[in-house]
């Protein structure tokens, strides 16, 4: 949501938060010590959308790679997307600058952290797979080389489980507010900032506690008039503004 925090928490747990920008944040001790990276926070997912690319990083972010970031540079061609989507990247294509230009194409698509795998769609495909079922979530338990996988992609917030000896996995509930244990092995989706599709319009995202090793699901309300208000005035489709009250 125009590259804004909301609800930030404190020091010492890992935020993932879920948009058309979805990010992962990692600070205290545990987490440099696990992750040996000098910023704190990392996006899983599609960093460019319709606002300005330079509002969304200042330093503070290390990113990887989605594939509206590779559409936008001319890695995916447009008839991939539907109409709506297409429409924004093609938008966002007209409003890179040169900086921002250089710095997707930077970025790197998977990142392994032991035990964490970081990724846009999935552990299997990296930018195109969507993990939105068991089926789905299996077909990738089988080639996750970690205990933990954080994927975004979806805008579903979503948890999966495979117990040791398993050769299948159950979905997990995701209470809001409700801290989760983490159980090797899980595959875990903060859900979407900026457009959620669980028909719930809040922003979603969780806090991961590296000392406490646990996952909580945050809801939190924000300005969607503004959002959808920019949406039009930058002439994108309207539906993509409309989505936004239903959580669609």
């Amino acid at each position: 949501v125009g590259g804004r925090h909301y609800n930030t928490p404190q020091r010492g747990y890992l935020t993932a938060l879920r948009s058309d920008s979805r990010f992962v944040r990692f600070s205290g001790p545990n987490a440099h010590h696990l992750l040996h990276r000098h910023h704190e926070d990392l996006a899983i997912t599609d960093l460019a959308g319709p606002c300005r690319l330079d509002d969304r990083f200042d330093g503070r972010f290390d990113h990887l790679i989605g594939n509206h970031d590779l559409a936008a540079l001319g890695s995916i061609p447009l008839h991939r997307f539907n109409a709506d989507a297409s429409a924004s990247v093609a938008w966002t294509r007209d409003h890179l600058s040169e900086a921002s230009t250089a710095y997707l194409q930077s970025l790197r698509a998977k990142e392994l952290v032991p035990p964490f795998t970081l990724a846009h769609g999935s552990p299997r495909q990296e930018v195109w797979e969507y993990i939105l079922d068991h089926h789905s979530a299996d077909r990738n338990f089988d080639v996750l080389e970690t205990e933990y996988c954080l994927v975004g992609h979806s805008h579903l917030p979503i948890a999966f489980v495979r117990f040791p000896r398993e050769s299948y996995c159950l979905p997990v509930q995701l209470p809001v507010d409700v801290p989760l244990s983490l159980t090797p092995r899980m595959i875990l989706n903060p859900g979407s900032v900026g457009q959620p599709r669980d028909l719930d319009p809040r922003a979603a995202y969780a806090i991961l506690d590296l000392d406490q090793m646990t996952w909580e699901p945050r809801r939190v309300g924000y300005e969607v008039a503004g959002v959808q208000e920019r949406i039009i005035e930058a002439g994108l489709p309207e539906r993509q503004a409309i989505r936004l009250v239903g959580g669609w």
